[in-house]
């Protein structure tokens, strides 16, 4: 990968300029008719280089890292979410005359790894309560998000595959066909997204009373808690921390479209709700007036439109913070995890760039931060849309950029550290 950034002939000053070799990169063949909008700045704000850097264009994932600045700054990184489980009603020599109510917060975690362990967790609460019979039925309230379950420019051609999994106020399993979730209507077959989650949860949790042995006399219902009820069982989410890293190192869909969804103070949360709180933070950033669009809080969708300049001013503002550094830490790391876990690998740049990548058809892109040779931190946003020929070759050449960016000294790479990073001798 590194020798294809060698110049022919002599190592020339204009040949060891940063802004020259990184200018060579993005001239290659492989960018041929893309669209490049690149903005990289020291941690003192010193412009470093840039290319189209106010061009908005299709951010894919990496306005993820807009979600997860804008949800840490309000709730803070402990915040968590509670789902309960309430009963009404009354209870009578085993029978409980009245609703099973399941109350949905928009958690995106709730039975993640194994749906059917949850459900049996809230059959041996009952079984041991003594209740044999309900004189009632299961209802799901899934009302703490109102939005419909896809977002808003979702390909729908999308739909089937696990990254599309629909989101909502209960979010049972990562809403996906997985064990214990068998009998509900998906997209295809095990692992697939399901059709009506809040539906499917009700119809689960009903089933799952039955097979031991415990009546139920209602049908599944998915409407509004009624007031009046008791809670039997909470589930209490990890951290925002923990779900926030989670969404950045997976690249999570869901996880992004319900942590957004927090930002609205509503009860029914919208994501037009929750869009002035990630306008404030561009805002607050200094880039509220470049006219970037925000149509969800994943990138999933094609009708956002944000430019390197902004993204890359996002970090700065957010490393600023007193809870910026550690949400830095929560980013992919080349040669080490998340989405960047396989780039840079045994080059100068492993184990030095922490970043958000964002990828679709024609689409690459990557926000973040990487260490230069000096140590210093640089803050950067390379984003490349309408990329029709092989797209590989674009990902090498931003894994070239952050070669050049990690051997950097005050915007100049030396020709030693080249021949180094080469494997050369000098």
């Amino acid at each position: 990968m590194i020798a294809g950034l060698l110049l022919g002939g002599a190592w020339t000053a204009q040949a060891g300029s940063l802004r020259h070799l990184i200018h060579q990169r993005l001239s290659d063949p492989a960018l041929e008719g893309a669209v490049v909008s690149v903005w990289i700045q020291s941690d003192r704000g010193r412009l470093v280089y840039e290319e189209g850097g106010d061009r908005r264009l299709v951010p894919a994932s990496t306005l993820k890292w807009l979600t997860a600045v804008a949800t840490v700054e309000a709730l803070g990184p402990d915040h968590t979410f509670e789902t309960e489980l309430q009963a009404t009603g009354y209870l009578d020599g085993g029978v409980l005359h009245g609703d099973l109510v399941w109350i949905g917060s928009g958690d995106p975690s709730l039975g993640e790894e194994a749906p059917g362990l949850l459900l049996q967790q809230v059959v041996g609460l009952l079984s041991d309560a003594g209740i044999e019979r309900i004189e009632g039925a299961v209802v799901v309230d899934a009302g703490a998000i109102a939005d419909a379950p896809l977002g808003a420019g979702w390909m729908w051609d999308d739909i089937p595959y696990t990254f599309s999994a629909p989101f909502g106020g209960l979010n049972l399993g990562h809403n996906l066909k997985l064990p214990g979730l068998e009998r509900c209507e998906a997209h295809g077959e095990a692992g697939a997204p399901l059709k009506e989650p809040p539906r499917c949860a009700a119809r689960a949790l009903t089933q799952a009373l039955i097979d031991a042995g415990i009546e139920v006399t209602g049908e599944p219902t998915v409407s509004p808690a009624p007031p009046g009820g008791a809670q039997l069982l909470s589930w209490t989410s990890p951290p925002l921390s923990e779900l926030v890293q989670k969404m950045l190192l997976d690249s999570d869909n869901l996880y992004a479209e319900c942590l957004v969804r927090q930002l609205d103070p509503g009860a029914g949360r919208t994501f037009q709700g929750a869009l002035p709180g990630l306008e404030a933070v561009l805002r607050r950033a200094g880039v509220g007036d470049q006219g970037s669009r925000i149509a969800d809080g994943s990138g999933l969708s094609r009708y956002s439109m944000i430019s390197a300049r902004s993204l890359t001013a996002v970090t700065s503002w957010a490393l600023e913070q007193p809870w910026g550094p550690e949400l830095a830490e929560w980013l992919a790391i080349t040669g080490v995890c998340g989405t960047l876990e396989g780039r840079c690998v045994d080059t100068p740049a492993a184990g030095r760039v922490w970043g958000k990548t964002g990828s679709m058809s024609g689409v690459r892109n990557v926000v973040g931060l990487v260490h230069d040779a000096r140590g210093r931190q640089l803050r950067f946003a390379m984003l490349f849309n309408g990329v029709t020929s092989p797209q590989g070759p674009a990902i090498e050449i931003q894994d070239e950029v952050f070669v050049l960016l990690a051997l950097s000294r005050r915007g100049r790479v030396r020709r030693r550290d080249w021949i180094a990073a080469e494997g050369g001798d000098g």
